[in-house]
């Protein structure tokens, strides 16, 4: 079938690029552990405060003109050009307009010891338009040299981040990893970009690039606040030492969403290529069974042993962030299993539909962890923001059968089983967690295979489980 060769086109190129995500996100990965183990938690709730409130700015300073660039055929030099002055002028403006509004901002939201840090953040923003070469190797389809950068970069950022930590510098190295990873990744991109923009203003170019980039901006000023307003409250209502805790809960178990992006960069491409809504069906029901496999084992084994993995990749002192992590686990496979609805929004043009998510999201887990992190601390905040997203899901599954396409069933099935078995396993985690190791293998075991039949027997079938395991099996 048509599909079953675009599944197998699909899961080969998201190979491709997690595998180059793959390298810079254990590079990423090292160095937090490096720099958790050398640091305080409340050095990595002040970074992740700081950060808040200066990457908020930094939205408007992007005007997403990488995208317009690779949109747009024709004059490829000179509407980067005109992207890259754009930008820098917004840049510039925010910059300024940070570094003077920030001691009455951190004032205010009753963190003025915060301000400096916040302040210097800001030269981060320069970093949306001197990273706007890597577009024109993007429109080329020159991958390779668009992602090394990144991986570079991430080498020297945690190289000059471990460095200071271990000369005392506390809360400096954190932000000078940040900055200086961002910074090396401009100097490669320039080194190796074809051509390198210059100052240009041509209002009709202009109007083009604000007339497509304002609504992305306005919809990732909108994703911002949703994706780190739990930041904000957790930080506001339990204080630094308690953000570091669960910011190191929430960025650990999100690095698994890497694998996810990695196939859906190829999902939307794929399916525009299919003929009708059967063979998208067949599509996404493989596809959420694939991801499903891929992300159910780590999360069953992160629910029984969380607390020791914590303790023996981060150290003892970071112990009070095993619950939270846990549940971030958990909502992790249950976000990675439900992304593949996007490309079908996209496909179908219902793009208002993630705007109106968007709005309910933030709603949701403004409201959840405001009240469950005043009652429960981390966990308690850690639970808002699941609630937020299964109600979330739950609805957005609603939509799509009843508005977008008519998705068959099954797909849904998968989703919601594992969701079941999810949430079954985490109830005899707490009720089983004193009885000896050896039993809790066994029920492992026996879980995890219980989920592997069901996968493959009632979702995958002969042709797609060859595929992952990557070599053809021969019919009986």
């Amino acid at each position: 079938m048509v599909s079953e060769k675009i599944i197998k086109r699909s899961l080969q190129s998201g190979m491709i690029v997690l595998s180059a995500v793959g390298l810079q996100t254990l590079i990423r990965f090292a160095t937090q552990v490096a720099l958790a183990r050398m640091l305080e938690p409340v050095h990595f709730g002040v970074l992740a405060f700081a950060s808040l409130v200066a990457m908020f700015f930094n939205n408007f300073t992007n005007i997403h003109g990488d995208k317009y660039i690779i949109k747009e055929k024709e004059d490829a030099h000179q509407k980067l050009d005109n992207a890259f002055t754009l930008e820098l002028l917004l840049s510039i403006i925010f910059i300024v307009f940070v570094v003077s509004i920030a001691p009455l901002l951190m004032k205010i939201l009753g963190k003025p010891d915060l301000t400096i840090f916040v302040q210097f953040l800001s030269i981060s923003f320069l970093y949306n338009p001197l990273g706007k070469p890597r577009s024109l190797l993007e429109k080329e389809l020159s991958f390779f040299k668009a992602k090394f950068p990144w991986v570079l970069a991430q080498l020297v950022g945690g190289i000059v981040g471990v460095t200071l930590a271990y000369y005392n510098f506390g809360i400096w190295s954190l932000l000078w990893w940040r900055i200086s990873t961002l910074g090396m990744e401009i100097v490669i991109i320039w080194l190796v970009a074809p051509y390198r923009p210059k100052l240009a203003f041509n209002k009709s170019i202009i109007q083009g690039v604000l007339g497509f980039g304002w609504p992305l901006l306005g919809s990732s000023v909108l994703v911002f606040v949703y994706s780190n307003i739990d930041y904000y409250f957790v930080g506001y209502l339990l204080g630094e030492e308690q953000l570091g805790y669960y910011w190191l809960a929430f960025q650990t178990s999100h690095y698994f969403l890497n694998i996810r992006d990695a196939i859906n960069s190829v999902v939307l491409p794929a399916i525009t290529k299919m003929d009708n809504e059967t063979e998208i069906n067949s599509t996404f029901n493989k596809l959420t069974a694939i991801t499903a496999l891929i992300y159910i084992y780590p999360t069953i084994i992160i629910l029984f042993y969380g607390g020791e993995l914590i303790e023996i990749v981060f150290g003892e002192k970071w112990i009070p962030a095993t619950t939270a992590f846990q549940i971030f686990m958990v909502l992790t496979t249950l976000r990675a299993m439900t992304s593949y609805w996007d490309p079908i929004l996209l496909y179908t043009g219902k793009t208002m539909i993630q705007l109106y998510m968007t709005i309910y999201r933030v709603v949701m887990v403004s409201i959840f962890v405001y009240y469950l992190s005043r009652a429960y601390g981390i966990n308690g905040a850690a639970t808002g923001v699941f609630i937020a997203n299964i109600t979330g899901i739950i609805l957005m599954a609603i939509v799509i059968k009843k508005y977008v396409m008519k998705l068959n069933y099954k797909v849904f099935s998968i989703i919601f089983a594992n969701i079941l078995i999810l949430l079954v396993t985490y109830i005899g985690v707490v009720a089983l967690t004193d009885i000896s190791a050896i039993y809790n293998m066994i029920i492992i075991l026996s879980i995890l295979s219980i989920i592997t039949y069901y996968q493959i027997r009632k979702n995958l079938d002969r042709t797609v489980l060859s595929w992952i395991l990557g070599k053809r099996i021969k019919s009986n």
